[in-house]
């Protein structure tokens, strides 16, 4: 994340795991369930959303965050336009 983020956008990063729905806004693609696990990785006021699936592995997981999030980035009001 540090190829990908400033200092500053770094000292705003808050990362959570919470079973969704939870009361958070609904936007993009988010699994609707009642037992779906989902990523919250806040930025600077944006939020990128990852469900977190099975039987998809823990690598598999990660490897979908990091290909997501340049993408990402790149279209928050923050980092418009960087990638």
């Amino acid at each position: 994340m540090r190829d990908l983020l400033t200092s500053e956008e770094l000292g705003t990063v808050n990362v959570s795991i919470r079973e969704f729905p939870d009361g958070s806004p609904q936007t993009g693609d988010i699994p609707i369930g009642k037992y779906d696990w989902t990523l919250f990785f806040e930025v600077h006021g944006g939020t990128l959303f990852e469900p977190l699936v099975e039987p998809i592995t823990d690598e598999e997981n990660t490897s979908g965050f990091y290909k997501d999030l340049p993408d990402w980035i790149s279209e928050t009001n923050f980092g418009w336009g960087q990638l």
